[in-house]
């Protein structure tokens, strides 16, 4: 398939491997977030502090550290990829039903541009509403321009925030059976990475 070929030479070719949702357990979330350090970027297990950084959500996902920044509040784009939706906020959900229903009327770049569009508000920045942020319809608009871009330091800042959010919601005991933590695979690594430490204590 042309398009999997495409996809495989981008920053992202690990989408193509994903063949159903990823999840990680509501109990370990709470978990991270109860042991998360805001001031010092990093979780503090069994008085031992465990440093978490950039470095090791890109070696995990294989992202670079370099380039462009990303500015995620971005609104107001210019986008081909955006005029394929009408609706005022577009979803994850759209993105899917559209790329089903639409698969054998798409060229081949515009199936393309939806599916990196897909995987990156799926799996990379993901939000509690599904909602897609506006600056990646422009950033996938130009394929060649996906290498040029800082996606670990963007990933990296966006989960980090989402931990600080959660950790100061359960500290303070309010509304524990509603905090949310943005999800994504890269989270999974930071699982990993403090179950290691765990195993070592």
């Amino acid at each position: 398939m042309k398009q999997k070929q495409c996809i495989q030479g981008t920053p992202f070719w690990w989408f193509v491997l994903l063949h159903e949702r990823v999840k990680i357990s509501r109990k370990l979330l709470c978990e991270l977030s109860n042991v998360w350090v805001e001031s010092r970027g990093g979780f503090m297990i069994n008085s031992k502090f465990v440093a978490f950084k950039l470095l090791d959500v890109c070696i995990g996902l294989g992202l670079r550290v370099y380039g462009d920044r990303i500015d995620l509040e971005e609104v107001g784009v210019d986008s081909v990829c955006r005029k394929k939706f009408s609706e005022k906020k577009v979803t994850i959900t759209m993105l899917y039903n559209y790329l089903l229903t639409e698969c054998e009327c798409l060229d081949v770049e515009d199936y393309y541009r939806l599916y990196i569009l897909l995987g990156i508000s799926e799996f990379l920045l993901p939000n509690r509403n599904g909602i897609v942020f506006v600056s990646l319809f422009r950033i996938v608009d130009d394929l060649s321009s996906l290498v040029k871009y800082n996606w670990g330091c963007v990933v990296y800042e966006y989960l980090v925030g989402s931990l600080c959010t959660a950790s100061i919601v359960l500290k303070k005991q309010l509304h524990q059976k509603h905090f949310h933590v943005v999800r994504g695979v890269y989270l999974l690594q930071v699982s990993k990475f403090v179950f290691l430490e765990f195993c070592v204590l």
